[in-house]
């Protein structure tokens, strides 16, 4: 699984307490999806802007992208989760 992702203002002037919230929240998001064996995503990215996250990629199947989601709500600080997942066509 390759994820991957910055949070927004990351390095630039004007970061602030939001930003850094927002990536903690990332890091959540990303530590759940990795160490879930039942969302083996192929290529996922996962953005978080305000406590809004979007998850973007390709994923096996519809159950692995529904999983996905149900993990990033699950983070503390998640206000909603945007799901850009696709399945994989076989």
């Amino acid at each position: 699984m390759v994820v991957t992702g910055a949070a927004p203002g990351a390095g630039a002037a004007g970061y602030g307490p939001a930003d850094a919230e927002d990536a903690r929240i990332q890091a959540r998001v990303e530590a759940r999806l990795v160490h879930d064996p039942r969302v083996p995503a192929l290529d996922l990215h996962v953005r978080v802007v305000r406590g809004v996250v979007t998850l973007e990629g390709r994923v096996p199947d519809a159950a692995a992208a529904a999983r996905a989601v149900r993990l990033a709500r699950g983070v503390p600080g998640v206000r909603a989760v945007i799901s850009r997942l696709h399945p994989e066509v076989r």
